[in-house]
């Protein structure tokens, strides 16, 4: 084993960023305005298309919170 395989610790790629939740919810929430470019919208913030799509997919699922499905909560109950 050399001495570069040894100093890394397991766990998530240094080169992965960590995007802040008020960003994924303003990219999220402009992604459901009509006529938007989901590809055209991740570009110009500086994300991968996919990256995005995954973040509609938990937003879906419930495990990303916004303010579109908070007040669609509220006006549930």
């Amino acid at each position: 084993m050399s001495d570069m395989q040894k100093s890394v610790t397991p766990g998530r790629p240094k080169c992965c960023l960590n995007y802040s939740p008020e960003f994924k919810q303003r990219i999220i929430e402009a992604s459901f305005q009509p006529g938007v470019s989901i590809s055209r919208l991740a570009l110009g913030n500086g994300i991968n298309a996919n990256l995005l799509f995954k973040w509609r997919q938990k937003w879906r699922q419930g495990a990303i919170r916004t303010r579109r499905n908070a007040s669609t909560n509220s006006r549930s109950a």
